[in-house]
Formats: structure tokens, C-alpha cells, sequence
């Protein structure tokens, strides 16, 4: 990604020698060796502006539940190596390649790959069934038209998607049984989302084999 030097300053002291490394490489070759300050190697405020290409974050996979699930994630299928990377049709979602290193993710992996950006938000408390007294999310994300699009439980027992709306249809339950995620639609507890032949998809009642989805979000490393 490409950052003004203004914005990677404030986060020097967490930047790796590497990365720091890195930063000053890309000063000097810009013919600004002189400007930098070799004391604790933070280029004056003359280069603040300068254009830095740096990987400051990660997408890191998600292996325990957090206190909410609200933010924005990857969706990846981590033994097959495939992101979802495309708009929803025909009650599933296609998958592209995606390298995955150590449980991460580079952040320009994601975007060459064309990787959608999933938002969980909304939250609906589950007042009975399978997940009661647990909290309910609705899952969106831009489709290629600009608009945010709520994955939900269609009629038809397949994923489908549309405007949230106010009933169930649009929220999922998320969590984590024996290490495996689950994606529960909560209008409809036996199905749960997963990653088959190059798409994610619905099924219902799946197997514990079925429980191949991951959920990646982005954190700086």
C-alpha cells in the first residue's frame, strides 16, 4: 500500500527493523539520504509528504471467538486457499486463489485477488432455538454496483441476498465449535455457510467436513 510519511511517523516505534529499514531505503533512493536523521532514523518533517509503498497490516485469521464480532473481515477458505471474491448469484459466491503465510494474509494479496471486504454489524439478540441468549449479526458487503448488499436465508433453503430488512432472514449467528467456524442463519439454524468446489454457498445441516470457512480481519503487525 502507499502511505505519506506523515502517516507512517506515528506508528515508527511499532514498525519491525525491517519495515523501518524498508521506510529508509525508499528516502535514500529518493535522493533524501541527507535529510534523514541517522540518530534514531526519522526523516525530518520535509519528507512527511513523501510517497512510502508499505505493508503496515495484515489480514490475520480469527481462531477465538471475540466479545463482538462487529468490524470489517475476509471470508477464505484456508485448506483450499480461496477468497470469496465476487458478488452473490445464484445463491452462492465465487472464490479466487489467495496465499496464505503463518495464519496472515498480505493486505495486497487481498486486493489483487479482489477480495470482498465483509462488514458484521447490526447485532440481534438470539431470544430462543439452537443459539438462544447469544448474539445475532447481519453480514453485508459493496457489490459491484456500490451498493451494500445483507446476506440472507432464502425461501429455497440457498443464500441469497438484498436489503436487511427486519426479520431473521438477515442475521447469522457466529462462533467457533471444536476449532471450527460456524456461520448459523438464525431464520433457519440448520443452515450454515461454507466452502465447496470454488464457492461459498448454504447448506443445511452440513457436516463437521463442511466447517471449512474462515474469517480474517485486518490488524497491524
Amino acid at each position: 500500500m502507499i502511505y505519506k510519511y506523515s502517516e507512517i511517523k506515528p506508528l515508527w516505534h511499532t514498525l519491525t527493523e525491517n519495515q523501518q529499514n524498508n521506510v529508509i531505503d525508499q528516502l535514500s533512493s529518493s535522493g533524501l539520504k541527507d535529510e534523514i536523521q541517522q540518530l534514531n532514523y526519522i526523516p525530518g518533517s520535509m519528507v512527511d509528504n513523501i510517497d512510502i509503498e508499505l505493508s503496515l497490516f495484515k489480514w490475520v485469521k480469527v481462531n477465538t471467538a471475540p466479545s463482538n464480532w462487529s468490524g470489517e473481515y475476509i471470508l477464505v477458505s484456508s485448506d483450499d486457499r480461496q477468497i470469496a471474491n465476487q458478488d452473490l448469484a445464484n445463491h452462492y459466491m465465487e472464490c479466487g486463489d489467495i496465499v496464505i503465510i503463518n495464519g496472515t494474509i498480505e493486505e495486497d494479496a487481498v486486493e489483487d485477488a479482489g477480495g470482498k471486504i465483509f462488514t458484521i454489524g447490526n447485532q440481534k439478540f438470539i431470544q430462543s432455538g439452537t443459539y438462544s441468549g447469544k448474539w445475532s449479526y447481519s453480514i453485508s458487503y459493496i457489490d459491484g454496483n456500490d451498493s451494500r448488499k445483507f446476506l440472507k436465508y432464502s425461501s429455497s433453503g440457498l443464500i441469497t441476498s438484498g436489503s436487511l430488512g427486519s426479520t431473521n432472514e438477515g442475521y447469522w449467528y457466529i462462533g467457533f465449535s471444536s476449532g471450527k467456524l460456524i456461520i448459523a442463519n438464525i431464520y433457519n439454524t440448520t443452515t450454515q455457510l461454507r466452502f465447496y468446489n470454488g464457492h461459498i454457498q448454504q447448506i443445511a445441516n452440513p457436516s463437521s467436513s463442511y466447517h471449512n470457512l474462515s474469517l480474517f480481519s485486518l490488524q497491524q503487525v
